[in-house]
Parts: C-alpha cells; sequence; structure tokens
C-alpha cells in the first residue's frame, strides 16, 4: 500500500494528489496555477498521464497545453487545481520513457566531507547506505560523492547546526553565504 499523504501537510496538498490521480483514471484535463522554480507562477491546463515519486517527491506528468509539449510538474508546486474537459487518451508510452532516461541522467557528483551530530543517525540512514556512516566519538562521519544540485544545498541545510561541512571548501562557503543571509532576516 502507497499512502502519498504527508505527516504535517496542509490538506488541499494531498487533496491535489487524489484530484491528480482522479484526473489521469478519467482522462479529465486539470487547471492550476504553478509556480515554477524561479518563483514565476503561470496559469496551466494539462492532460496529466503519469505520477512519478522521484527524490522524495511527487511530480505529475503529462502534456501542458501553455507550452504545446509535455512537462514535469511538481505536485507541491501546484494551487486552484480545477478538474476540466475530457481528453481523448492517445498517450504513447514511448514519449515517458524517453523523458524519464533523460531525466535519470545523473548529475556531476561532488566529493564531501561532512560530520553530522549522532542525534541525527535515523535521518541520514534514510539517504545513505550504512557502511559509510562512520561513527567519531558522539558524531558521524560521512565520505562520499552526492549529485551536485539545488537538493544537496536544501538537504545539508535542513541539518542546521546538526553537520559541519568539511571539504569541499566552495561548499562550506556556499552553505555559509546562506546560512548569514537567514540569520539576516531576524535582525
Amino acid at each position: 500500500m502507497i499512502d502519498p499523504a504527508e505527516y504535517g501537510a496542509p490538506p488541499e496538498r494531498n487533496e491535489i494528489f487524489a484530484m491528480m490521480k482522479q484526473c489521469i483514471l478519467e482522462n479529465r484535463k486539470v487547471s492550476f496555477i504553478y509556480y515554477n522554480s524561479n518563483r514565476q507562477k503561470t496559469r496551466r491546463e494539462v492532460a496529466p498521464l503519469k505520477l512519478w515519486y522521484r527524490g522524495n517527491a511527487w511530480y505529475l506528468w503529462g502534456y501542458c497545453y501553455l507550452r504545446e509539449a509535455y512537462r514535469l510538474f511538481h505536485v507541491h508546486r501546484m494551487v486552484e487545481a480545477v478538474i476540466t474537459d475530457y481528453f481523448p487518451p492517445n498517450f504513447e508510452e514511448s514519449a515517458f520513457e524517453a523523458f524519464r532516461q533523460q531525466a535519470v541522467t545523473p548529475a556531476p557528483k561532488l566529493a564531501v566531507h561532512l560530520v553530522f551530530e549522532a542525534s541525527v543517525y535515523y535521518r541520514l540512514l534514510a539517504i545513505f547506505p550504512a557502511e559509510i556512516l562512520e561513527r567519531v566519538s558522539d558524531r558521524i562521519e560521512v565520505k562520499t560523492e552526492i549529485p551536485k544540485t539545488d537538493w544537496l544545498y536544501s538537504f545539508l541545510l535542513s541539518f542546521g547546526s546538526d553537520v559541519q561541512i568539511i571539504a569541499p571548501e566552495s561548499l562550506r562557503l556556499k552553505i555559509r553565504a546562506s546560512l548569514q543571509k537567514a540569520v539576516k532576516n531576524y535582525e
């Protein structure tokens, strides 16, 4: 059994997921406001074709009438979703497979050396194989390669003071700058 509901998520978020599922099963278009990663918003009408769980998030893949092309939408960036018209099923599975193959092409990797507080060990197990989690005193040391994506930065920032970046220096500086910017919000 898969339960897509998120703990602590607003009910609307889980309702949007259920709506997307309904639209796929009934061949119904959906209209919604979408916020892209640059915080720009657009009204989209989409013929939804697949729900895809990847990287701890749900995505909707379908034909976007605004862009006149297949597109991938992060479900959590959708608001004001409304079911609209029926669309005839003319989807080719090969289109999704071609997209998926391109999407799973790995990002360049970054060699990292991280030290975490032991209290976050359970969180690390969800990301790293147990064999690379080395206990050093009362801390957890990780030396590995991680895809260099925006996810890496938000992942590390989510640990707050429970992580120390030993290497690379460029990553230390980027995270430090983000933290300093955050502190200014409270001054």
